[in-house]
């Protein structure tokens, strides 16, 4: 599989830090626990990312199919 990752260090550093909030956390914390302490550790890491709350995530492209023409 990692011969075929684009982005092999990113990825690497990206589920290094899951595992540092599993381990920092443990099991029973909610979903916005988890996700608050990883945006504050994508930060931590300088990793550029868009949140739930930027506009410029959503971006609309039509799209044709051969079905509809």
């Amino acid at each position: 599989m990692s011969d075929n990752l684009i982005y092999k260090d990113l990825f690497y550093k990206i589920v290094g830090i899951f595992f540092e909030i599993h381990n920092e956390l443990g099991r029973y914390k909610n979903e916005k626990q988890y996700a608050d302490r990883f945006e504050q550790k994508l930060k931590e890491n300088s990793i550029n990312y868009l949140g739930a709350g930027d506009e410029s995530a959503f971006v609309t492209t039509p799209v044709s199919h051969p079905a509809t023409g």
